[in-house]
């Protein structure tokens, strides 16, 4: 939880940084060096102070600084703030778009709506053929501190459309479905397809669409042909519009 602290007569209220840590030891949270020097050189913390940890996992710990290192902060783990068991229901396989920047936008809004993994994708009609996974797995991370949640999304490698229909465990999807602009092929709303609690998978193509073999062999795999609006959508806003439909359709009070 976030504090208040009176000074002067004044309440002011104190909200705890967050950090990620995957190293727990007993009730010791070690943070790598890249949350050790953004713990102690740019926040500019001391030992003592209070701090929040997540794990990526579903848990929240609130802790207090036992060690300062720029290799390999300690953090002493007093109680748990929050735990979730079940992580976000939506997985998106989509193409990296030209301008990375859309990309990274719609990394960045996908992890604040919640999602669980990110794969992706290369087809015959993509133009951006690398991207830089570690700068990516920043965004994700920041974005996953800065709006609250609990579980770090995966962004796997970046994989061609037809290994991924051979090393991706698509079994373990209870709903798989993909969007595109091609009338003559029937399409469904995704709204009136998909089922609430249900594990989903959703394929995102390039600017150019995926191509009619593409689409035939998304079906054969099990896809579901799905529209997400009247508008013909960008590759980013079709991936954040619809993580946002399937986690809307999951949302409970």
């Amino acid at each position: 939880m976030d504090y208040f602290v009176v000074m002067f007569g004044i309440t002011i209220f104190v909200s705890m940084h967050t950090f990620y840590c995957r190293e727990i030891i007993n009730d010791i949270a070690l943070l790598d060096e890249s949350e050790s020097k953004h713990l102690s050189q740019v926040l500019r913390l001391n030992e003592g102070d209070i701090v929040k940890i997540i794990d990526g996992l579903g848990t929240e710990w609130e802790g207090i600084v036992q060690q300062l290192n720029k290799k390999k902060t300690q953090i002493r783990l007093t109680n748990i703030l929050r735990k979730e068991s079940i992580a976000p229901l939506c997985s998106i396989a989509i193409c990296p778009t030209k301008n990375i920047d859309r990309f990274e936008y719609f990394l960045e809004k996908a992890t604040e709506i919640g999602i669980c993994n990110i794969y992706p994708i290369l087809t015959k009609r993509s133009e951006r053929k690398a991207i830089n996974i570690e700068r990516l797995d920043k965004i994700i991370l920041n974005a996953t501190k800065q709006s609250g949640n609990l579980f770090l999304p995966i962004l796997h490698p970046l994989i061609s459309f037809k290994d991924f229909f051979e090393e991706i465990d698509l079994a373990s999807f209870t709903f798989k479905a993909m969007g595109h602009c091609v009338e003559n092929k029937l399409r469904k709303s995704l709204n009136s397809t998909y089922k609430s609690g249900h594990n989903a998978l959703f394929l995102v193509g390039p600017e150019g669409d995926f191509t009619d073999d593409e689409i035939d062999k998304a079906i054969i795999e099990g896809f579901e042909s799905v529209v997400l609006g009247d508008s013909r959508l960008r590759v980013e806003t079709a991936g954040i519009v619809a993580c946002a439909q399937i986690n809307f359709l999951n949302f409970k009070i």
